[in-house]
């Protein structure tokens, strides 16, 4: 074989391991940027609210036309590492005139007791908690409120006020008319609002440790048969 075709045999053979070599050398490193950003995403904070809704289920701490709500949430830690939620506060997004408009919000476990802030989660742990908001009402369920606390022992847990108000004044706390389902023999079954319903609703923001702020939307009622548990 000439010796000028050889060479150019070892030419191409040579540009062909390079080529190879490079293409493998991009692929690696492909490979290790895409999976050293998942594990950076996969580090990054996260907190999933997952079921928020209203429950009945806390003390009302009635005090003339100003009482407590309380909503049940599970925060999930959707990240595998530790994170600690340092503060806890609740916006009106109703604001209505003479309405609490902002303030701390306070956790409690699911049987009624207080969760101290700050608290942890670890890494892909959930915890049901209870959000409680100081809600002030007015109109007919504030005269409603006042009557029920002034001339008998007000009910302590939030749903027994409700089903007083509901039985007493046909209202909701956002001042939704409701109206009984009832059997032939008159008990009462069920209650339901209008199609078209006015809702109370409060923004909650949790903050972490790292500084990460966490939103979510709680409201009252979620639907036209909505009662409390």
């Amino acid at each position: 074989m000439p010796e000028d075709k050889k060479k150019d045999n070892k030419t191409r053979i040579r540009r062909w391991i390079i080529t190879a070599l490079s293409a493998w050398a991009a692929a690696v490193a492909g490979a290790c940027a895409f999976f050293s950003c998942q594990a950076t995403e996969w580090n990054v904070e996260n907190i999933a609210f997952i079921d928020p809704h209203p429950t009945g289920k806390c003390d009302s701490l009635l005090a003339g036309a100003t009482l407590t709500m309380c909503w049940s949430v599970t925060v999930s830690n959707a990240r595998k590492s530790r994170l600690t939620v340092v503060a806890a506060t609740w916006e009106n997004m109703d604001s209505p005139p003479g309405d609490l408009l902002f303030g701390r919000v306070h956790i409690l476990t699911p049987d009624g007791k207080p969760v101290p802030i700050p608290f942890s989660l670890d890494g892909g742990e959930g915890k049901e908690i209870m959000i409680q908001i100081p809600v002030h009402t007015s109109g007919y369920v504030a005269a409603a409120l006042n009557d029920m606390e002034q001339h008998q022992p007000a009910p302590l847990l939030l749903s027994d006020v409700e089903a007083h108000l509901f039985a007493h004044a046909g209202l909701d706390f956002a001042g939704n008319k409701v109206t009984p389902t009832a059997t032939s023999e008159g008990r009462v079954t069920a209650w339901k609002r209008e199609r078209r319903f006015a809702k109370l609703t409060r923004l909650v923001v949790l903050k972490t440790g790292r500084g990460k702020l966490f939103h979510v939307e709680l409201t009252y009622p979620t639907n036209a048969n909505d009662l409390l548990d």
